[in-house]
This record gives structure tokens, sequence and C-alpha cells, in this order.
């Protein structure tokens, strides 16, 4: 997985979908979409994005907002101002 530069604007259309390997009977899934700031994180949590069929599949939603700490991270190539 690679790094959103502050300096650039993520894509918000993009999503990233992984299965977790371990966690449990049932597989689980992560999905990531990049947001600019929390303002957008709060403006789209909201929105209906699975189709009706895979909502009904779904037991729990959790929403966790991550931010990179670039001095806590390991082999980042230098930021370029």
């Amino acid at each position: 997985m690679m790094a959103i530069p502050s300096s650039s604007k993520p894509d918000t259309s993009a999503t990233s979908w992984f299965r977790m390997l371990a966690g449990g009977p049932a597989p689980r899934y992560v999905r990531l979409r990049p947001r600019q700031d929390l303002q957008s994180v709060i403006e789209t949590a909201s929105e209906q994005t699975l189709s009706e069929q895979a909502s009904s599949l779904v037991s729990k939603i959790t929403i966790e907002v991550l931010t990179l700490r670039p001095a806590l991270s390991y082999s980042l190539p230098p930021a370029h101002p």
C-alpha cells in the first residue's frame, strides 16, 4: 500500500478492498477509501456505497480514521516540499 502525500488530493472515488486472513471463522473485509480531511469523512459516512444485495450480507460496519505518521513508519521515501 502506498501513502498519499499530504500535498496531493486523493481520488475520493477510489476504493480498495482487503480480505482479513485472521479474525474468526467468517470472512472479514476491510475497505479503504482515501479522504483529504476529517470533514470529508464525516460528510461521506452515510453514503450508501454497497448494492442492496451486498448490504444484506453485512453484519457490522465500523468507520475508523487512520492518519499516516511518517516518523513511526519504515522505509518511506523522503517528503518533497
